[in-house]
């Protein structure tokens, strides 16, 4: 018996002893502004530098992050504290760092050499995880709009805080009900948390289309995540007026700006991100007539009208006319371009100051005009005001006040027929 223990354990010896020493086939680096370029929100790429030892050749991989230069530390190769994802992004970092050092490691253990065209095919066939896939998807869809990729990210770093990273096997529906659970516990409404998951699945299904994922698993299928009724305030005509006729302070000019803004939303009924980008290549002159023409920034699609038509309260020039003539020898410099968080804080001011009692922001003057309109307009006209592709979304401003449903009544007199 003792003899045989021996001899096992000089085998197991003898084989430690064999194992390849696994020799180094890359070097990874973390590299910031290698274009020493800024885009123009101030930031810039972090990539991965991937050097083959003994090849003499360097390739470079988008992370998919873009940062601040003040909030990148060259000496740790890490974001330092005065990024607001700090512990996501840097979460990420590791992952993508891991994922190389997995595919050396692999490549190692079958005596393997690394190549360009090898590591390529490693990085798509064994090594892909969620949040890996996720950030390149997000960086490589061209078609993404910048709000849109603002959402996914947000999606992205709300799923890597919550479960670091998880191959696309690993994913099940308890991953999904547990991704619900933390958004909720971040204090996530429910429409909120409907998105995120939306977002998700989004990402999941281009796997599943690339064949990333076992298609027996199906976290998804027949999930409905919690939503809830949109309560967004609209303002009535009479407190547009209050707003309209209120005196700023001449040392205040970017909140009168922000009010003409919200005023223009409220009589035109653009979204946001459409108002902020209009310039004098948006308007024509036409018989005296005031147009207005743009793509929206949201859905792509092209829209043309009178603004003279539109809030035409003397026969005169029309409320968005006054506006526009305004700001006329401005329109070139885009006046409205206004941050949506500075915009809403000079709103909460100009709030308190028109003696309005509603919480406003720049999407209650879109609402104000899609229930102001649906009153007076046939619906199929406001839709395509609003850049609506479904009517159903234009329904839900069919909303009813007491004010409303009298004079609902007051118009049905004399109607009556028996």
């Amino acid at each position: 018996y003792y003899p045989l223990l021996i001899i096992c354990y000089f085998l197991h010896f003898r084989c430690t002893l064999i194992v390849p020493i696994m020799e180094k086939q890359i070097t990874l680096k973390l590299i910031f502004n290698r274009k020493n370029k800024l885009r123009k929100d101030g930031k810039a790429l972090i990539q991965l530098r991937i050097h083959y030892i003994g090849q003499k050749r360097t390739e470079y991989r988008s992370t998919g992050i873009y940062i601040k230069p003040s909030e990148w530390n060259e000496s740790i190769q890490q974001v330092n504290s005065k990024c607001r994802d700090k512990y996501s992004i840097n979460q990420r970092l590791t992952n993508i760092l891991s994922k190389y050092n997995d595919i050396e490691y692999h490549a190692n253990y079958h005596a393997k050499t690394l190549t360009p065209e090898s590591l390529k095919a490693a990085e798509v066939k064994d090594y892909t995880t969620m949040a890996t896939f996720y950030a390149k998807w997000i960086e490589e869809t061209k078609s993404f709009k910048p709000n849109t990729i603002k959402n996914h990210n947000a999606t992205l770093n709300h799923f890597i805080n919550c479960f670091g990273d998880l191959s696309f096997n690993e994913f099940d529906r308890s991953n999904l009900v547990a991704f619900q659970g933390y958004l909720l516990e971040c204090g996530a409404v429910n429409n909120t948390v409907s998105k995120n998951i939306k977002n998700l699945k989004a990402a999941y299904n281009e796997a599943l289309l690339r064949k990333l994922v076992d298609s027996e698993i199906e976290p998804f299928k027949g999930y409905k995540p919690l939503k809830n009724e949109p309560t967004t305030e609209f303002l009535t005509i009479k407190e547009v007026a209050l707003i309209r006729d209120m005196k700023i302070a001449k040392n205040a000019p970017g909140r009168e700006r922000v009010r003409d803004m919200f005023l223009f939303q409220c009589y035109v009924g653009l979204r946001y991100s459409d108002v902020a980008d209009l310039s004098d290549q948006n308007f024509y002159i036409e018989d005296g007539n005031v147009w207005i023409r743009f793509n929206s920034v949201k859905t792509g699609k092209i829209a043309k009208f009178n603004l003279n038509l539109l809030f035409n309260l003397s026969n005169g020039r029309s409320e968005p006319e006054k506006l526009y003539f305004k700001y006329e020898n401005e329109w070139q410099n885009k006046p409205f371009k206004i941050s949506n968080q500075k915009a809403n804080e000079h709103l909460a001011i100009i709030e308190k100051l028109s003696g309005n009692h509603k919480h406003i922001t720049t999407h209650v003057a879109r609402h104000t005009f899609g229930t102001y309109t649906i009153r007076i307009l046939p619906i199929n006209v406001v839709q395509t005001l609003m850049q609506h592709s479904s009517v159903t979304t234009t329904m839900k401003y069919c909303k009813i006040t007491p004010d409303i449903l009298n004079e609902g009544l007051e118009s049905a007199k004399g109607k009556w027929i028996l």
